[in-house]
C-alpha cells in the first residue's frame, strides 16, 4: 500500500537528484540505486547503474533516503546511503552518495504525509505493500556474496516491472535496510538534505513478505526458491522455484518478472459473513430456519467483489393442525457482495439471485374410513429473505457488524427475519 504525496506535491514539478555512487563498480558487477520516501519507507524510484556509477533520479518534492548498492561477481557487496530533500523543480546534480556534511536546520516547510495503511492509520486500498527481505545463501564464496545482495537487485527489477504491468497495485517498502533509512531520516546528516523538512515517521505497514534461499545445484549453477507470505497471518500466498543459470544476473531478472506476475495478482481481501434467523408464521404451521454464508471479496478493478451459494439450513415445519408437513424443499440460490472505497470508509452492497424461499407439502389423512388418501399438497410457504436489508450500508476500513432485518406481515402471519452482515479484513490472498 503506497505512501502517496499530498495533492499539492503531486501537482508540483518534480526535482532531480543526480550524481555518482562514489564507489567503484567492478567489471562484471551489477549496481543499483533506489530512493526511499523518508516517512513511509516506500521505495519510490530505482534504477540500474553503469560502471561509471552515474545515476539520475526524477523525484517528487520531499525528503528521501537514496541508497546505492554494488553487487560484484566476487567479493562483498558495497552499500552507500544518504539523505536528500528536494523542493519543486530543484536539481541536485554532481552529488556523491559518500558525501557527509551536517547542515543547520532551515525554515520549516509543509511536511509530507502518507496516505494509506500506515503506523498512524492512514488508509488507501488497492495497493499491496511488499517487503523483500535478504535471501539466505551459502556462508561464503562467490555465491554467498551474490546471495547477500540478491534482494537489492530484486527490489529494483520488481519496482520497474510492476510499474508497467500493474501500475499502482504494488508498493515496495524498505525492510532489510530500514534501520539505515530511519538513521538518515532522524539525523538528516547530508549536504543534500534539510532536516527541518523531514516529516514525522509514518511507515507503511507491510502486507506480504518475500523471502528466499539461494543454493548451488550439482552442475555448479545457482537456484532460487522464493516464498510469498501474508505478513500478518503467515499464510503462504505464492512460491517460486527457479534456476538462475550460468549468468546469475540474467537469471535474477527473469525471476523478478515471475515474481511481479505473482504480486500483481494479489489482493487485499474482505471476509463477508451473512447470518440470519428466519421464521414463517401462518395459521396452519410455523416454519423456522437459519442462514450462514461466507464470501471472500477480492479486488476487481476499483471494487472488491464475490459471489457464492446461498441456502437456508436447519429448516423445520411445525404443524398447527392435524396434518403433518413433509417433503421440505430448500432451494440453493446465489448471493453477491460489492465493496467500494469511499475515501473515508467503505460501502457494501449485497444482493441475491433467484428464489431462496423454502416450502413443504401438507399431508392430510382421509376424511373417513372409506375415503381415498389424498396426495400431499405442495407449496406451503416456509422461510424467505424477501425484504431483508438494508441492501447497502457504509462501514469503516476496519470492518464492522451491521444488523439486518426484514418483515412482511399480515396480522400475525408473515415472514420475520433478523440477522447480521459482518465484514472483516482477511489479509492478502492469491487467486484460487
Amino acid at each position: 500500500m503506497l505512501a502517496l504525496p499530498t495533492t499539492a506535491q503531486a501537482a508540483a514539478k518534480p526535482g532531480v537528484f543526480a550524481g555518482t555512487l562514489g564507489v567503484t563498480v567492478p567489471k562484471g558487477g551489477h549496481a543499483t540505486v533506489r530512493a526511499v520516501e523518508a516517512a513511509g519507507g516506500t521505495v519510490v524510484a530505482a534504477k540500474d547503474v553503469g560502471r561509471s556509477g552515474a545515476f539520475s533520479l526524477s523525484l517528487a518534492p520531499g525528503p528521501y533516503v537514496v541508497r546505492g548498492v554494488v553487487v560484484p561477481r566476487r567479493g562483498a557487496i558495497v552499500t552507500k546511503a544518504i539523505a536528500v530533500s528536494l523542493k519543486p523543480g530543484q536539481r541536485r546534480t554532481h552529488t556523491k552518495l559518500t558525501t557527509r556534511k551536517p547542515l543547520r536546520p532551515k525554515k520549516k516547510t509543509t511536511r509530507a504525509q502518507a496516505a494509506f495503511v500506515t503506523e498512524r492509520g492512514n488508509v488507501q486500498l488497492g495497493t499491496v505493500a511488499v517487503g523483500i527481505y535478504p535471501f539466505a545463501g551459502p556462508s561464503g564464496g562467490e555465491l554467498g556474496a551474490f546471495a547477500s545482495g540478491f534482494h537489492d537487485l530484486l527490489i529494483t527489477d520488481v519496482l520497474q516491472q510492476a510499474a508497467t504491468r500493474c501500475k499502482g497495485h504494488v508498493a515496495l517498502r524498505e525492510v532489510a535496510r530500514i534501520a539505515d533509512v530511519l538513521r538518515e531520516f532522524e539525523l538528516g546528516n547530508s549536504a543534500y538534505a534539510d532536516k527541518s523538512t523531514f516529516p514525522k515517521r509514518n511507515l507503511i505497514i507491510v502486507d506480504v513478505a518475500v523471502r528466499g534461499t539461494i543454493t548451488q545445484l550439482p552442475d555448479g549453477t545457482a537456484r532460487a526458491v522464493v516464498t510469498i507470505t501474508d505478513d500478518r497471518t503467515g499464510a503462504k500466498v505464492g512460491e517460486l522455484d527457479a534456476p538462475l543459470g550460468e549468468d546469475v544476473f540474467a537469471g535474477e531478472e527473469k525471476l523478478a518478472g515471475r515474481l511481479v506476475d505473482k504480486l500483481c495478482n494479489l489482493s487485499e481481501t474482505f471476509k463477508v459473513t451473512l447470518d440470519v434467523n428466519g421464521e414463517g408464521r401462518f395459521a396452519t404451521h410455523h416454519a423456522t430456519g437459519t442462514m450462514h454464508a461466507v464470501l471472500l471479496a477480492r479486488r476487481a478493478g476499483d471494487e472488491w467483489t464475490a459471489s457464492g451459494p446461498l441456502q437456508w439450513g436447519n429448516v423445520g415445519f411445525t404443524s398447527k393442525v392435524d396434518c403433518p408437513y413433509v417433503d421440505i424443499v430448500v432451494p440453493v440460490t446465489t448471493w453477491s457482495v460489492k465493496i467500494t472505497d469511499q475515501g473515508d470508509g467503505l460501502s457494501l452492497t449485497w444482493s441475491r439471485d433467484g428464489n431462496d424461499s423454502t416450502s413443504a407439502s401438507i399431508d392430510c389423512p382421509p376424511g373417513g374410513p372409506d375415503d381415498p388418501d389424498p396426495p400431499p399438497i405442495p407449496g406451503q410457504a416456509g422461510t424467505a429473505l424477501l425484504t431483508t436489508g438494508p441492501q447497502s450500508f457504509p462501514l469503516p476500513y476496519a470492518g464492522a457488524t451491521t444488523p439486518i432485518s426484514g418483515v412482511i406481515q399480515d396480522g400475525g402471519d408473515g415472514f420475520f427475519n433478523t440477522g447480521t452482515i459482518t465484514v472483516r479484513p482477511a489479509g492478502v490472498t492469491a487467486p484460487s
